[in-house]
């Protein structure tokens, strides 16, 4: 049906421009030319058509009734050629469930299952003017930011429904150095689109601010502060400034170490009335052997025994994968998170492989929160089809 309409509005223009020249022969050169720059950009652009298909099982402590998804998402999208630097781009994704809901999409009513939060929606996922030089860019509407390693601003692209951010974002690079900003106007979450609890939208007036510098032999900084005020989630409005430092060195017969340092302060912000400083820290060391990698780590999340809603919260994140793949530690829990791990990763021709272990625990007492062992399997059947 949108496939249809978008081509009816391009012939109904054509058609208009058409009978405005013979209305007045002076404009039909005009208008020829107009109509052949019009088409070559529709033959010319990119149209894709990518259907996503998950089944998702779920079963957990406390709840009588499994969890049980299939979804369908059909994702459509249009960029056109560049045109002096400008290209525009237009993306529409539908999500459906096939089958009975036997899951908590969050917005289907079904409290007595576990959460899949994979809601029914249709949904205008970017729709936005880029422009391109020569060491700049500029990125106006409904856009992807995915910024470092996205456990503070993501689109947690692991769900069916995207986050975007309707935003104006500027990037520039100049010698070994690549800056960001970005205000962010409203965030289109991934519990989206229709309204409801947790909302669909976050309404902003937010300041994302970005630099990475490459250090050479001493790998890489980067350095970011994130500025968020939300109106309809004022808990959410924090100001965190952090920086992350990642490197690697060989080692002897093939072997390399790699590692990665993070640290950054929260503290509430405008309409917060909850006055609070919170904390998180990262360190993961790593041994890479032909594009096999054992990894070590710890995160820390800060939070209080006695208060609520001052725990360290990465609300803008790509939360799937960073505090295990369960997605039960989304949101970090108000005596804050500890997270050790272990992981094993690699790929072999058209398979890729991912083990990890993890413990959980609370940051304040030491509470014991569980382990979790995950496994995740990929494989590409050819270039344009991937089974995970």
């Amino acid at each position: 049906m949108k496939i249809a309409l978008n081509c009816f509005g391009v012939m109904l223009l054509l058609s208009q421009a058409a009978l405005a020249a013979e209305a007045d022969p002076a404009l039909q050169g005009e208008n020829e030319a107009a109509d052949e720059g019009l088409l070559s950009v529709l033959r010319n652009g990119e149209l894709h058509l990518i259907p996503r298909y998950r089944y998702e099982y779920n079963d957990e402590d406390g709840q009588r009734n499994l969890g049980k998804s299939s979804t369908l998402r059909t994702r459509l999208n249009y960029r056109t050629p560049a045109a002096r630097g400008w290209t525009a781009f237009l993306e529409i994704d539908d999500v459906r469930s096939l089958g009975p809901d036997l899951y908590n999409s969050t917005r289907n009513g079904r409290v007595d299952r576990p959460a899949i939060p994979d809601p029914e929606g249709t949904e205008l996922n970017q729709a936005l003017l880029s422009y391109a030089g020569e060491s700049y860019a500029l990125t106006l509407g409904r856009q992807r930011l995915s910024l470092d390693d996205q456990r503070f601003i993501g689109s947690s692209a692991w769900r069916q429904n995207e986050q975007t951010f309707d935003a104006i974002t500027g990037r520039a690079r100049y010698s070994r150095a690549e800056f960001l900003y970005s205000y962010v106007d409203n965030v289109n979450r991934s519990v989206g689109p229709d309204r409801g609890s947790p909302p669909g939208d976050l309404r902003s007036n937010s300041h994302l601010l970005n630099a990475r510098f490459v250090l050479g032999p001493l790998g890489s900084l980067a350095t970011f502060a994130y500025l968020l005020e939300f109106d309809n989630s004022p808990e959410l409005s924090t100001n965190t400034y952090g920086a992350t430092w990642n490197g690697s060195f060989e080692l002897p017969r093939g072997f390399s170490a790699v590692y990665s340092l993070s640290f950054a302060q929260q503290e509430d912000s405008t309409n917060n009335l909850n006055n609070f400083t919170a904390q998180f820290g990262q360190l993961q060391l790593g041994l890479r052997y032909r594009g096999w990698t054992a990894t070590v780590g710890r995160d820390v999340l800060t939070g209080d025994a006695n208060r609520l809603n001052v725990s360290f919260q990465t609300p803008l994140g790509t939360l799937h994968g960073r505090q295990g793949f369960a997605d039960k530690f989304t949101i970090t829990p108000a005596q804050g998170l500890i997270d050790d791990y272990i992981s094993f990763s690699g790929t072999w021709r058209s398979l890729s492989l991912l083990l990890s272990a993890r413990r959980f625990a609370s940051e304040v007492s030491n509470q014991d929160y569980g382990h979790e062992f995950d496994v995740q399997l990929t494989y590409r059947v050819q270039r344009d089809t991937t089974c995970c």
